[in-house]
């Protein structure tokens, strides 16, 4: 009995020894572990105090007065991953197997809890120089445009296009982006869009593009060309139209033709339009082309060469030549109705009334053509005027009707300045109403 009983608390107490020194592996385990949590933790709190950067005054006395945030959102807590250790080992501690298991756990290996943001995000390669634009001066709003449809095409973000957004500047550009650069601190790439259509905005004002708007007719571009000047002036202003006001300035300064199309096609989509009207401009080409060549064709049909009269026969010229004699014979001469006379002759003893009348005053039915002979210095008669009053005046009536004056100087249209005797301006007169 002594003997079983010496074997039983040897066995007991080579137990305890091994649980103890488990527990001890254990701890000494979750010492090491916490220091490396702690010297990690430690490490990025200096990296990133030294990376941040505050945008302003105001957000360095804002972080002042905030208190120490000892839980990072990118690192785990460290207490609290070592209460998790030690309720693993707790539960494993029961059975020597689980905790001779559990001494073989590494760091990594050990249960952590999920995180929504990822730690280590992978670099993303850029290839904004093969974009093949480059931006010096001009409309800077346009090249925005182009730079938001590549980055959606190679599928960048925000961050990476801000980061490498020198790269599509030269020139005038580029100098202001390193100037804009050094002054500021650049946080987003909707505030570096937002002061580089500022500075680069074309300098017409709002008035100015809505009017050329109104004014910009299709003539003979094409439409697509038509609807893209249009939608880039739009795009232009500081305060851009709606796309219902959009539609009806298109089809007011389109064609006529496509218009007529258009008419009963209603809808306030601006692309749905575009693509309708671009289909009736299309069509209508086409159908000017078909024109163009009929009346080519018909043109054709219609010209006579000589080589063409080699082909008629005798018989034939003499029965086209009879029809048109035929024709002569038929159609009677006009007569006036009142004279009698052929309108030939009624028109030759017009002419010749006239040519006997301009015989007679020559003066007056050739004085647009006539160039009269008037000298600076000449001395002349001019007609007066008498006033509407003096009119009811018996003495008026035997009152002299010319005066006389001198030429002074000699206007186009014949017309004179004259002057009286004494050298002071009368006024300008008319050659009709001027005599030698």
């Amino acid at each position: 009995m002594s003997l079983l009983l010496k074997q039983n608390s040897s066995e007991k107490s080579k137990e305890k020894d091994s649980n103890s020194t488990s527990v001890n592996l254990l701890s000494n385990q979750m010492n090491l572990n916490k220091k490396i949590d702690y010297q990690k933790y430690r490490s990025s709190k200096k990296s990133k105090s030294k990376s941040h950067r505050y945008e302003s005054e105001s957000d360095c006395s804002n972080a002042s007065n905030k208190p120490f945030d000892r839980n990072p959102p990118n690192f785990p807590d460290p207490r609290r991953s070592h209460n998790r250790r030690n309720r693993v080992i707790r539960n494993l501690s029961t059975s020597e197997s689980e905790s001779d298991s559990l001494s073989d756990f590494s760091e990594n290996e050990l249960p952590q809890r999920r995180h929504s943001r990822r730690i280590n995000r992978p670099a993303q390669k850029c290839e904004m120089d093969k974009w093949k634009i480059k931006f010096v001066q001009g409309n800077g709003i346009k090249f925005l445009k182009k730079v938001d449809q590549l980055q959606k095409a190679y599928d960048y973000d925000d961050d990476t296009v801000l980061k490498h957004f020198y790269l599509l500047l030269d020139g005038h550009a580029l100098e202001w982006y390193w100037q804009f650069s050094d002054q500021f601190q650049v946080s987003s790439l909707s505030q570096l869009k937002r002061e580089f259509s500022r500075v680069f905005r074309p300098r017409e004002s709002d008035m100015s593009l809505i009017s050329a708007m109104y004014n910009r007719k299709q003539r003979q571009d094409t439409f697509e060309k038509f609807y893209n000047d249009i939608v880039d002036m739009n795009f232009s202003l500081k305060n851009p139209l709606s796309d219902r006001q959009i539609i009806e300035i298109i089809r007011t300064n389109m064609d006529d033709e496509i218009r007529q199309r258009m008419f009963t096609f209603k809808t306030r989509d601006r692309i749905k339009f575009f693509h309708k009207a671009n289909q009736a401009f299309l069509d209508v080409c086409q159908m000017k082309e078909k024109r163009k060549n009929f009346n080519e064709y018909r043109q054709q049909n219609r010209r006579i060469h000589e080589i063409d009269f080699e082909d008629l026969s005798q018989l034939e010229i003499e029965e086209i030549t009879t029809k048109l004699n035929k024709l002569k014979n038929d159609r009677p001469e006009r007569k006036c109705y009142n004279c009698h006379l052929l309108i030939q002759q009624v028109q030759n003893s017009i002419m010749e009334k006239i040519r006997l009348a301009y015989e007679r005053n020559e003066k007056r039915y050739n004085l647009r053509v006539r160039k009269p002979l008037w000298k600076v210095g000449q001395i002349v008669f001019r007609r007066l005027f008498p006033q509407s009053s003096m009119i009811k005046n018996f003495n008026a009536k035997f009152s002299p009707k010319f005066a006389k004056s001198r030429i002074k100087e000699i206007l186009a249209n014949n017309r004179l300045l004259l002057e009286d005797l004494n050298g002071k301006e009368i006024g300008v007169f008319h050659s009709k109403d001027v005599k030698t």
